[in-house]
């Protein structure tokens, strides 16, 4: 075979290997995309803290939500509703979250008027109700998680964080939640972004030693 006409084969083949590589790489990405967004609607997502009542800025100013990926793969929440007793928003854009991660969000993502929290996402109409209430995550009307508190755990300025204890369970209540106790540079306290358990370890009591016996 001359040499032109193997080369020119060869070309041929390489362009025909880039075409079915490329076909079989798209493919890949919208099976990906599919597989992300049935993953988000498995109750693998939780609410793990959020901020009722800031105290440095006016509630509609300083209310977030902190959302946490309780789950082993990446979740894509576009689509999904967050609603209480007063309104609900639709998250209508694309938002990741990568396992044991949490994304932020908030009323108001302008970091010099929210109480300086860093947020994935702004909503806008909800707000979380001081004197107690729920806020839940739906997906199609499909319960993902759901969060009660009472007025007794609201207090000024503290953000409410899942205890660790509760992390698998799909309703939450006020046995679930403690006031945070890390305190932002704002003055407010709470841990938007970096979901901790608040598990308090009851110390060892230390042995109480024996009396020496007196010599007889």
């Amino acid at each position: 075979m001359p040499n032109n006409v193997f080369i020119i084969t060869k070309i041929h083949n390489l362009k025909k290997m880039k075409k079915i590589t490329l076909i079989l790489l798209v493919g890949f990405l919208l099976n990906l995309s599919l597989f992300l967004k049935t993953n988000a609607q498995q109750n693998s997502i939780i609410i793990s803290e959020f901020m009722p009542n800031p105290n440095t800025v006016s509630d509609s100013l300083g209310e977030w939500i902190e959302l946490y990926n309780n789950s082993l793969i990446l979740q894509d929440l576009n689509g999904l509703t967050i609603q209480n007793q007063t309104k609900e928003f639709l998250i209508s854009e694309s938002l990741t979250v990568e396992p044991f991660k949490t994304v932020v969000l908030c009323k108001n993502s302008d970091f010099s008027t929210n109480g300086g929290i860093n947020c994935d996402y702004q909503y806008g109409g909800l707000s979380l109700v001081n004197s107690g209430g729920w806020i839940q995550l739906t997906d199609n009307q499909n319960l993902i998680n759901k969060a009660q508190y009472s007025s007794d755990l609201v207090e000024s300025g503290k953000s409410l964080e899942l205890d660790c204890f509760s992390l698998n369970k799909s309703v939450f209540n006020d046995d679930d939640f403690l006031l945070s106790q890390t305190q932002l540079l704002s003055g407010d306290w709470g841990t938007p972004g970096q979901y901790s358990c608040s598990v308090q370890e009851t110390p060892t009591p230390s042995p109480t030693p024996s009396p020496t016996p007196s010599p007889t």
